[in-house]
């Protein structure tokens, strides 16, 4: 059966808020649980496009969706391959938001985006999904889309490395104070390259000390036990003076 086609996401161009720090979220191993077997989706949404196409599997840990896909179909395949397979998988998306397919939020991660809130910070998201594959994710996992600044998110639909995000988010906002927060070596080295703090968690496939070695500024375990520390570190990196009550 196929999957209806998602709900087209329209965002708006992200406006320049210096005075607000800008904390950018990664999802999958981040906000939601790391996904099982995920490979399958794009050699799923590549069979579709291009039937009886051998695949080598690829690893996707921190990668853009372009950029697994373009890695996928390194020897075969060209840019109209690459962006059919891209909306394919958008359209595979809406699976997200049933029973069978959600992949769960991670514990206490509404907890962490209200105390986030509340301090004065604003979420969004740096993720290599592209914008429909994100929202189906967060809504299925149950999470408020409202508490996510869609404007001033970054996505990986053009993107060929995750640095490319990084950059891009660097350039709109120069002057911005901004933390990403995310579970993936990738995540510290593109921040890194970009001049962006990066605060571990260690809820994906890497160490503490793997993303320490990465460029992290500090970890943490989870948001269950690390919530408070979560909040001391950004306190520290924004240098903020405002409202710095634990909410529990």
């Amino acid at each position: 059966m196929t999957p209806n086609k998602p709900k087209r996401v329209t965002l708006k161009q992200p406006t320049k808020q210096l005075e607000i720090p800008l904390i950018l979220w990664d999802i999958d191993g981040t906000l939601l649980a790391p996904m099982s077997g995920g490979e399958n989706e794009y050699e799923e949404a590549i069979s579709w496009v291009i039937p009886n196409l051998p695949l080598e599997r690829v690893v996707t840990h921190g990668k853009t969706d372009r950029q697994v896909v373009e890695e996928y179909l390194a020897n075969e395949g060209d840019e109209l391959h690459v962006a059919k397979v891209l909306e394919r998988l958008d359209i595979m998306s809406s699976r997200y938001e049933t029973s069978e397919h959600k992949i769960p939020a991670l514990p206490r991660v509404t907890d962490a985006l209200g105390i986030t809130g509340a301090l004065g910070y604003r979420n969004a998201l740096l993720t290599g999904n592209t914008p429909a594959r994100a929202m189906s994710k967060l809504r299925g996992a149950g999470i408020d889309c409202d508490r996510i600044s869609w404007e001033e998110s970054f996505f990986g639909i053009n993107a060929r490395s995750r640095s490319s995000i990084t950059r891009e988010a660097r350039t709109v906002f120069p002057d911005r104070p901004m933390v990403i927060i995310g579970d993936t070596v990738r995540d510290g080295e593109a921040a890194a390259d970009a001049g962006i703090a990066f605060i571990g968690v260690e809820t994906g496939a890497y160490t503490g000390d793997q993303l320490l070695e990465a460029g992290a500024i500090a970890t943490v375990g989870d948001l269950v036990r690390g919530i408070e520390d979560l909040q001391i570190v950004l306190n520290r990196e924004f240098k903020t003076c405002g409202k710095q009550e634990a909410l529990r």
